[in-house]
């Protein structure tokens, strides 16, 4: 019973299609597993990330203030260390 090329050809590409859906599930797979390792790092990246764009609008504020009293360009780090210093006692629950 001789076998058709194009039956070939077509088991050829199922095999392919098979084994690059396999693929894409193994390296999904070994992304969540990395994603879930580096989890602690990830969560303190995200926390750092709300607490930056929770004193953003106030480093501004202090820099504004900060060109109007000094009349120069304050930094962005001095008005950082300014509103997140004094918010710290709060936040540690004293």
């Amino acid at each position: 019973m001789p076998i058709n090329l194009r039956e070939q050809e077509r088991a050829r590409d199922d095999l392919e299609r098979f084994t690059k859906k396999v693929g894409i599930v193994v390296a999904a797979g070994i992304a969540l597993l990395l994603l879930w390792a580096a989890r602690t790092v990830l969560m303190l990246i995200f926390i750092a990330a709300v607490i930056a764009a929770g004193i953003s609008p106030a480093g501004h504020r202090v820099r504004v203030l900060g060109r109007y009293w000094f009349k120069r360009n304050g930094d962005r780090g001095a008005a950082a260390v300014i509103v997140y210093i004094p918010s710290t006692p709060r936040g540690c629950g004293t």
